[in-house]
């Protein structure tokens, strides 16, 4: 996550199998790292995705 410029740009497309598919896409506002996350060992390598609407 050290390269990541932030949340402003990106958006969730979910039921498509298509990146293309643009119908419905909810804006990320929030990305939340495990706090053990280790990059060397990608231990805990979860997040929790925070959407501006479900």
């Amino acid at each position: 996550m050290e390269d990541f410029d932030g949340v402003n740009d990106l958006n969730i497309i979910a039921g498509t199998h298509y990146s293309t598919d643009k119908r419905n896409p909810a804006p990320v506002i929030a990305i939340t790292v495990h706090p053990q996350y280790d990059a060397d060992t990608f231990a805990n390598d979860i997040a929790i995705v925070t959407l501006r609407s479900p």
